[in-house]
């Protein structure tokens, strides 16, 4: 236990004895505290993974998952697609448990946003917008530019549960500070759950979790 302890290298939460821990390996880990034991609900990765029956993998070019060959390794969800980032060493992490956001930072100063769906659904806006971009930069693309749009619109669903919801790539380096907050904005309007995150150089960022939009503070 004190081995595997030693991995864990920012801890979060507390509310109604959930809590989220951040590792070396680029995941982050989801626990009940029950009485003097701590229960495992959920490993989350911040790096793309093998597909499984409870998450896809898109290759980028195509639009339906790739690999037919299971094999287990303990990670319940990943982003969908993209490639392994070198620093992935999560080293901020912060949840909101009433909505079921889970927000990883790591050593690259990338930021992932994790969302709970209870049902099936469609790719976010966010990560939709991502997976366009990064096929726009494919080879294949660059011989076939009328692909995109075509396989952009035929995006399977992703299966309920966690599922990443936005990468954001406002920093330069080391996130040293992430939290969640919810900010009211009228009577008649929900509200606003933000996300702010700060690195090793200074540089805060301001991010609606919702919508995507972002503000950069200096």
């Amino acid at each position: 236990m004190q081995d595997f302890a030693a991995t864990w290298c920012v801890l979060s939460g507390g509310l109604q004895g959930l809590f989220a821990t951040g590792h070396m390996d680029g995941t982050v880990r989801i626990w009940l505290r029950s009485a003097a034991s701590l229960l495992l609900l959920q490993v989350l990765s911040t790096q793309p993974c093998a597909p499984l029956p409870w998450r896809i993998r898109l290759k980028i070019g195509e639009a339906g998952p790739t690999g037919s060959e299971f094999s287990y390794d303990g990670i319940d969800a990943c982003p969908a697609f993209g490639e392994e980032a070198k620093g992935c060493k999560v080293t901020a992490v912060s949840v909101e448990s009433s909505t079921g956001v889970v927000v990883a930072g790591c050593l690259s100063g990338e930021v992932i946003v994790f969302s709970w769906q209870t049902s099936s659904s469609n790719f976010t806006s966010s990560e939709a917008a991502e997976w366009h971009v990064q096929t726009l930069l494919t080879k294949d693309l660059e011989e076939n530019p009328g692909a995109s749009k075509s396989e952009s619109a035929d995006l399977p669903q992703l299966p309920s549960g966690f599922v990443c919801s936005m990468r954001l790539r406002q920093h330069q380096s080391q996130i040293s500070l992430l939290k969640l907050v919810h900010v009211a904005t009228s009577e008649c309007s929900a509200p606003k759950l933000l996300l702010f995150s700060a690195d090793s150089s200074s540089q805060m960022c301001i991010t609606d979790c919702f919508s995507g939009e972002t503000r950069l503070l200096y």
